[in-house]
């Protein structure tokens, strides 16, 4: 017997407008939100592995090095997990 989940929608968190740019992306991407403090970041394949894990300088953050393709970003403030699309090209 399983425990059922409650889920609380909190409509701060919600309405907050967080820019993840540029998007499309090839070096680096910024994410700016000023009313937030993000204490970690992840960047996440289609299939769900965590790629990359940053614990420091969350503005801007070093995505050179993953192949083209699209990715999830999660943002972690406190106990809400922020999760935005994020598309890797290169251009040759």
């Amino acid at each position: 017997h399983e425990e059922p989940v409650s889920v609380r929608y909190n409509e701060t968190t919600a309405t907050l407008d967080i820019s993840v740019y540029p998007n499309p992306a090839t070096d680096y991407v910024n994410i700016g939100n000023p009313s937030l403090q993000f204490e970690k970041a992840e960047i996440v394949g289609i299939n769900g592995n965590i790629l990359r894990t940053y614990a420091q300088n969350l503005n801007r953050l070093g995505v050179s090095g993953l192949p083209d393709g699209m990715y999830l970003l999660r943002l972690y403030a406190g106990n809400v997990i922020f999760v935005k699309k994020i598309i890797l090209i290169y251009y040759s």
